[in-house]
């Protein structure tokens, strides 16, 4: 069950519903798995991409096997979500080292139908960092990116028509929280140490201005259980990279010459202020 968090308008309130709450928050947070019912994306272009270290050839995955290879990012660093977290870098380290069954889906659904790839003859998970302008986002530094190499086979016919067409803007992680902490702006002795929480990780966010509500969590590590293609998800930035079609038939990034898929920097910044927290 959801304990959704009040929409006060006196900060004091909030963090006094805060306090009662603290431990149950916490717990329904560990207990729960991620991923949004609904959320917001907003699209960007990709002018340049940074390939990542291990971008050889794939053990038993093989190229001339698939119709073709959508670069996928699921998730990424240094940016507060709608689901007020901040993922710090390295926080899928273990998950990717550890997961040797890698599921990607259609708007989360596990059910057979829904299943774009499967395993790891089907697609590959790793991070790579990249820097916000590549991602089209007009911001300074880098984040670091949870990577879905998908070697597409024909399995679901419909999703990878739209992946060819550069139709799939947006990506989601499901997963499970790990480790994480409170963060908490606020000057109370009971929240010295959420406050200290705050001040270091809130520096790290490239969108600060999504925590002068005055909380959030910082997600220090977390276990993927799938990735999904959707509509729009919680964190922003995760589009699709590139396509890759074997034999020379060709490739397809967005047009550097165009509007990114989700419009101008300016219009998404407008969707970015508007975000409705969950």
């Amino acid at each position: 069950m959801n304990y959704p968090i009040p929409d006060y308008a006196d900060k004091q309130q909030l963090f006094d519903w805060l306090r009662q709450n603290k431990g149950l928050l916490m717990k329904q947070k560990k207990a729960s798995l991620k991923a949004p019912e609904f959320g917001f994306g907003i699209g960007m272009s990709q002018e340049e991409y940074t390939k990542p270290d291990s971008n050889k050839e794939i053990g038993i995955i093989s190229l001339e096997t698939a119709s073709m290879t959508a670069k996928t990012v699921i998730n990424a660093t240094n940016i507060i979500d709608s689901h007020r977290d901040l993922h710090v870098p390295k926080i899928w380290n273990r998950s990717v080292k550890n997961n040797k069954d890698p599921l990607h889906l259609q708007e989360h659904k596990m059910q057979y139908d829904y299943i774009i790839a499967d395993g790891i003859n089907e697609l590959r998970t790793y991070t790579t960092t990249m820097s916000w302008k590549a991602l089209g986002w007009d911001y300074e530094g880098k984040t670091e990116l949870l990577m879905h190499e998908l070697f597409l086979k024909g399995r679901h016919a419909v999703m990878e028509d739209r992946y060819k067409n550069m139709q799939v803007k947006y990506h989601s992680v499901g997963m499970q929280y790990v480790d994480l902490v409170f963060c908490v702006d606020s000057d109370e002795k009971y929240w010295a140490e959420e406050k200290d929480n705050f001040d270091k990780y809130i520096e790290m966010a490239v969108n600060k201005e999504a925590g002068e509500d005055g909380y959030f969590w910082a997600v220090l590590e977390a276990k993927e259980i799938e990735g999904s293609a959707v509509v729009r998800g919680s964190c922003p930035a995760t589009p699709t990279l590139s396509i890759t079609q074997p034999k020379g038939i060709g490739s397809a990034t967005p047009d550097e010459d165009t509007d990114p898929p989700g419009g101008t920097q300016k219009e998404r910044n407008k969707i970015l202020s508007q975000l409705k927290f969950i």
